[in-house]
């Protein structure tokens, strides 16, 4: 197994632990999956995309993953796949939002209530079902919830005019 930000061996140690990763299909929610299972966690990993890449390169590892596709907007949904994840002991160590979406880049002006309603159901709706999902699974031991955030929720972005995001993640206009 390679060595990760966390040392599986050291006091960071999550050997026998349960999590589940929203969001952890790619980007952040990936390496936070793989981390977290290089430290020695069973990782469930949740996504709307298909997550067995990220379920793959655990496992190449020597970490112990499952994943499978989940939709955070639904409520009914993803409580069923957090229950599944707190496996036949009926218990979550940790619990980590990553799922999010940007939504489309215009000015406000031409934003429409949809994308707006889209937003808002995966970013808050979607996290807090995932929160309420786990809660039963999470109490009564010294569990965490993790809800990963973006910058963009407190600065924003180029409002103005219509942005794109390059590979190198700077903003530009168009």
């Amino acid at each position: 197994m390679t060595s990760g930000v966390l040392d599986r061996r050291g006091p960071a140690s999550l050997a026998g632990q349960r999590a589940v990763v929203t969001g952890a299909a790619r980007g952040i929610g990936s390496r936070i999956a793989v981390e977290l299972a290089l430290a020695g966690a069973h990782v469930t990993v949740l996504d709307v995309r298909d997550p067995a890449e990220t379920v793959a390169e655990i496992v190449e590892q020597g970490g112990s993953a499952a994943g499978r596709r989940a939709d955070i907007t639904d409520r009914a949904g993803i409580a069923a796949a957090i229950a599944e994840a707190a496996g036949p002991q009926q218990r979550l160590d940790a619990l980590v939002t990553c799922a999010a979406v940007y939504g489309d880049t215009v000015a406000i002006d031409e934003l429409p209530e949809s994308e707006v309603d889209f937003v808002l159901g995966v970013n808050v709706k979607g996290t807090l079902w995932c929160i309420n999902g786990a809660l039963p699974f999470l109490r009564g031991h010294n569990s965490r919830v993790v809800c990963i955030g973006s910058v963009a929720g407190k600065v924003g972005a180029c409002w103005p005019a219509r942005i794109t995001w390059p590979a190198k993640g700077q903003c530009t206009r168009s």
